[in-house]
C-alpha cells in the first residue's frame, strides 16, 4: 500500500455564532490594516465582512457591530462614515468602562470578573481606538486639503464632441 506523504490543510475555526464571527472578520481585517498596515491584504476579507453585517440583528449599542461598520467603511475608503462608526464605537466602550467600574464600586463584579468583560475593550484597546480616529480624521483633512473640497469649485467644462 503506498501512502501519500501530503498532508492535511489546518481546518479553519469558524464561529457559529454571527457576532463571534463578526469578532473574528474585524480582528483579521486590523491585524492586515493597522499591524501589518497592509489594505490589500484586509479587502480580503471585505466580502465577508459585508456579509455578516447584513445578517446581524439590529443592536445600535454593541460596540463590535461600530468597529466593523468602521472597518468595512475604511476599506470602501469612505472616510466620513468610518470616523462616524469610530466615534460611536469610542463612545460605546466609554460607556462600558464606566458602567463595569460601577459594578465594581458596588461590589457586583470583582477584579477578575472585571478584567475579563474588559479583555479585548480595556484602556489600552480605547487608547489604540482613539489614535485610530485621529489618523482617520487627519486622512480626511490631508484629501479634503489636497482635492480643495472645502474650497468651491466652478462647474466642470461640458466635453467636446
Amino acid at each position: 500500500m503506498i501512502a501519500s506523504k501530503r498532508r492535511l490543510g489546518k481546518t479553519r475555526k469558524s464561529s457559529k455564532n454571527i457576532w463571534g464571527q463578526l469578532a473574528d472578520a474585524c480582528g483579521k481585517i486590523r491585524e492586515h490594516l493597522y499591524v501589518n498596515h497592509d489594505k490589500r491584504s484586509a479587502r480580503r476579507y471585505q466580502r465577508r465582512l459585508e456579509l455578516i453585517m447584513k445578517q446581524l440583528p439590529e443592536n445600535d449599542l454593541a460596540i463590535i457591530r461600530q468597529e466593523g461598520a468602521a472597518l468595512l467603511s475604511e476599506l470602501k475608503d469612505d472616510l466620513d462614515s468610518a470616523i462616524e462608526h469610530r466615534r460611536k464605537e469610542i463612545e460605546l466602550t466609554e460607556r462600558l468602562h464606566k458602567s463595569v467600574q460601577e459594578s465594581v464600586d458596588r461590589g457586583d463584579y470583582d477584579a477578575k470578573m472585571a478584567a475579563s468583560i474588559l479583555e479585548y475593550r480595556d484602556a489600552k484597546a480605547l487608547k489604540q481606538r482613539r489614535a485610530i480616529l485621529r489618523a482617520l480624521e487627519e486622512q480626511r483633512h490631508a484629501y479634503e486639503l489636497r482635492d480643495g473640497v472645502g474650497r468651491s469649485r466652478s462647474a466642470p467644462k461640458k466635453p467636446r464632441r
